[in-house]
């Protein structure tokens, strides 16, 4: 398989992605902030 000239350039950035989106503590936020929402609409 061949690479890419901006393969390692590329590896870089999906890390940081998935880093910036996929970090358990933001992840657990997102769930707080979901429920938060659900539960809110279920009381209107």
């Amino acid at each position: 398989m061949e690479r890419t000239p901006n393969y390692d350039e590329l590896c870089i950035n999906a890390r940081k992605k998935v880093m910036r989106e996929f970090d358990s503590k933001i992840v657990a936020q997102k769930y707080v902030e979901l429920y938060k929402e659900v539960l809110l609409t279920a009381k209107s």
